[in-house]
């Protein structure tokens, strides 16, 4: 249906197509171009960790089998007879070390004297030492350990520079050994390893290359079979500390590199991908995207064929009774012959839109979820004390271990005008619902001490803003404690929280019926009520009194018998603990260590305990 004159220079029929083709084109191209691009920036973050986890792993690796080698070694020198010479343990350490070819022991004097001689040139100096009398070999084969020095060239100069450094790494790339020398007074020994095993330690994983680099930026094994043109396929560097960079080649070529320097040696780990490669699996997902919006397009294409002539018709009748209003006409209706047939196509682009919606929400989350934990995680850690704090009039030392990424136990402590205070709480459940509460409190109890109000008061105060918050569907138990210093009084109120468990101070262990608790005028969990009156407890310390503060989690570790952590338990570490560490460092690690030592099946709850001492 075509308008005359200059109304339209296209047909509704035509307008509303390209607007029914337009809308959905736009839609599928800015959700193709988003996702691809969050899914980039996803994949490279994932690469940088994995070069990073893979470079420090093998250099764990490979700095272990150093040291080992090098302390068998070191047996090997000690075996040494007052005579220069080998025993029979010596050859049998040697033999069960298969990964040493050979170790060659000189004394130091003899390097020294024949390096210093002036009349000796440092082509000489080779030869001159290993025939020397005050040279030892210990070899898999006869004049293997010779042979090699005599026929590598630079051996001289790694003689000379182990007369003035502790150690030095080299690699002959003729032979393909590793030689390692180092000093033990009176001492210089280079031992000759079979790199084999540690090619083997770096086997190629994946798309990714392996190389060994030492600090004068020499490449001495890698997975690439020691390609002498890997150095300039590749821009390896010998880096000190552990990092991941992304860098270019000669050939312009990205790389990405994580470094990892083997400890204790002069070594860096480098893993290194082409990020073409890393990223080839985005030009998979291009292709697929690409195909699956041509086929949408297309059926938006065909819908929209179809509706137009639905919809035309339909606005020919609406244009009828347009102009019937025009002339003054007002008793008109437009009827509709067919049910909800304009209604069906607005049904079903709803329901486009909620499928879309729902698809990107399900991206999103995919995407943000381990990112919002570990921002939760790092959040929640500031509403944590210090471990281990000295007080003038107490020291307090405390443990807390998360049954998952956010907890719902919490603990504090604070000096306010003088008077210490200390909190505890276990919110409902466990995990990010249990966090917000314990950051309610957090937040709540710093403001309350800015109104300067009381303990009773303050615990009266957060009930109330728990229970308004919350509705009554999470709660927390809690116990807060106020040390006056110059009185040594302990004031406590309990909403419902495990009764905190009082430690004299004795010369003999306590008894099960010495304990005391800080049970006195327990009140309703915070958040139970609308409003409740709490009573606080007086309780007077005496200096090295001590004061156990716990959550029930505790209760939930099982030992290999399943059997669950008990009171009795409880009950007997704390007092053995008491009786045997009169420093409150030495009493939380033997008390942390027996429960470790019962722990076989973790607890499914957050654990946290501290202890006060009183001064």
């Amino acid at each position: 249906m075509k308008l005359s004159g200059s109304a339209a220079d296209y047909s509704i029929k035509t307008k509303i197509l390209i607007s029914l083709i337009a809308l959905p084109f736009i839609m599928l191209t800015f959700l193709l171009v988003w996702c691809l691009s969050l899914f980039k920036d996803d994949k490279i973050a994932y690469i940088f960790e994995t070069s990073s986890s893979i470079s420090n792993v093998i250099s764990a690796q490979m700095s272990t089998q150093l040291k080992e080698a090098e302390d068998q070694v070191i047996r090997l020198v000690e075996e040494l007879e007052s005579n220069f010479q080998w025993n029979e343990k010596s050859h049998k350490i040697f033999d069960n070390y298969k990964s040493i070819d050979g170790i060659l022991v000189i004394k130091s004097a003899t390097i020294e004297s024949n390096g210093n001689n002036s009349n000796s040139l440092p082509s000489k100096l080779n030869s001159m030492i290993l025939s020397s009398k005050d040279t030892l070999f210990l070899e898999r084969k006869k004049n293997f350990v010779k042979a090699t020095l005599d026929q590598n060239n630079k051996f001289e100069s790694w003689l000379l520079e182990l007369n003035s450094k502790n150690e030095i790494i080299e690699y002959d790339e003729i032979n393909e050994l590793l030689f390692f020398g180092f000093q033990i007074k009176p001492y210089k020994i280079i031992m000759i390893l079979n790199p084999k095993k540690f090619i083997s330690l770096i086997k190629k994983p994946g798309p990714y290359t392996i190389g060994l680099i030492d600090s004068k930026n020499r490449l001495l094994i890698s997975t690439e079979n020691l390609n002498p043109e890997i150095k300039d396929q590749i821009p390896f560097s010998y880096q000190a500390v552990n990092a991941t960079k992304a860098v270019k080649s000669k050939d312009n070529e990205e790389f990405i590199i994580s470094y990892s320097s083997l400890q204790g040696y002069p070594l860096s780990l480098a893993a290194a991908i082409k990020k073409s490669d890393a990223l080839e699996v985005i030009n998979t997902i291009v292709k697929k995207s690409l195909l699956i919006f041509i086929i949408l397009l297309s059926c938006s294409i065909i819908i929209g064929v179809f509706l137009t002539e639905e919809i035309t018709s339909t606005l020919s009748e609406i244009l009828m009774a347009t102009q019937k209003i025009t002339n003054g006409i007002f008793n008109i209706k437009v009827k509709v012959r067919r049910e909800d047939e304009i209604g069906v196509i607005a049904k079903s682009i709803n329901l486009m839109a909620i499928e879309i919606k729902r698809l990107l929400k399900e991206t999103e989350a995919k995407v943000r979820i381990e990112q919002e934990l570990k921002v939760a995680q790092v959040l929640q850690a500031t509403f944590f004390p210090k471990e281990i704090i000295q007080y003038e009039s107490c020291q307090v030392i405390g443990k807390f271990k998360p049954a998952s990424e956010c907890s719902g136990d919490w603990w504090y402590h604070m000096q306010h005008k003088g008077k210490v205070y200390f909190f505890i709480g276990d919110a409902t459940g466990h995990g990010v619902s249990a966090a917000f509460v314990t950051s309610t409190v957090f937040t709540s109890i710093k403001l309350l001490f800015d109104t300067e109000s009381g303990p009773t008061e303050i615990v009266k105060k957060l009930n109330e803003a728990i229970h308004q918050i919350y509705e009554g569907k999470m709660m927390m138990t809690f116990l807060l404690a106020e040390y006056d210093p110059s009185s040594r009084n302990l004031k406590y109120i309990n909403a419902s929280h495990d009764p905190a468990i009082v430690l004299r101070k004795s010369s003999e262990k306590l008894k099960k019926n010495e304990i005391e608790h800080l049970i006195e005028n327990q009140g309703p969990r915070l958040g139970d009520r609308d409003s409740f009156t709490y009573t606080s407890t007086d309780l007077v310390l005496n200096p090295g009194d001590r004061v156990f503060f716990y959550t029930d989690g505790i209760f939930d570790i099982k030992n290999k018998e399943s059997k669950a952590f008990s009171e009795r338990n409880l009950y007997q570490y704390l007092t053995e603990a008491h009786f045997n560490y009169g420093n409150l460092l030495d009493f939380n690690e033997s008390f942390s260590q027996r429960m470790q030592e019962f722990e076989y099946f973790a607890s499914s709850d957050d654990i946290t305990f501290f202890t006060i001492e009183a001064g």
